[in-house]
């Protein structure tokens, strides 16, 4: 939180022209297969209006050969946060970065219900993130467009997911490890505490 300001100056040196128009990132999770609904984000998007980013997991990545779509490779998708104006994800743990963030959250979740038999999912988005979450990209991207976005659900999402933003999770991770004691002062002055339970 405290380098936000410092990473995006970087990567608007980098892509100055990114400060023109409203940014959509788009980062979705590992599959085998899903390019044909990438290209149909793509299609879907005013780029009169918009920037689109695509940042595609480590383990999977095929060339874009459309020259209106960034990929900046020379930033990591959390870096790209820091310039989002909007992100859609699906399954992507990256939701919950960009929450803390206080990011307008979309989910492309064209196949919930494949995806939720074969791999499972962890939390129930569609009633978690109502009126957040898309099967049709053309569904999505006019939602960005048209309708105003519901931040204090992100912050509701943000607050039942990232209880501690202090910045210092593998200190106090380490410390329970190595003293099955877990405390830290939150940001509003009280302490909070965690004891290990006996195996």
């Amino acid at each position: 939180l405290k380098n936000t300001k410092k990473i995006a100056d970087k990567i608007y040196l980098r892509y100055p022209e990114l400060q023109e128009k409203k940014v959509i990132l788009y980062v979705p999770t590992f599959r085998k297969t899903n390019r044909i609904h990438i290209h149909n984000l793509i299609r879907q998007i005013d780029f009169n209006r918009y920037h689109l980013i695509v940042k595609h997991h480590p383990n999977k990545s095929f060339p874009l050969r459309d020259e209106r779509v960034y990929t900046c490779a020379d930033f990591s998708s959390l870096d790209l946060l820091n310039v989002a104006d909007f992100v859609i994800t699906d399954y992507s743990a990256i939701s919950i970065e960009a929450a803390v963030l206080e990011k307008p959250v979309y989910f492309y979740l064209y196949d919930y219900e494949q995806y939720k038999e074969v791999n499972g999912v962890n939390v129930d988005l569609e009633k978690e993130m109502q009126g957040c979450v898309f099967k049709q990209a053309k569904d999505l991207i006019k939602s960005i467009e048209s309708t105003p976005y519901n931040i204090h659900l992100i912050k509701k999402f943000k607050n039942k997911y990232v209880t501690n933003l202090e910045g210092n999770s593998t200190y106090l991770i380490a410390n329970y490890i190595l003293k099955g004691d877990l405390q830290w002062e939150n940001r509003y002055g009280s302490y909070q505490k965690m004891v290990r339970k006996p195996l």
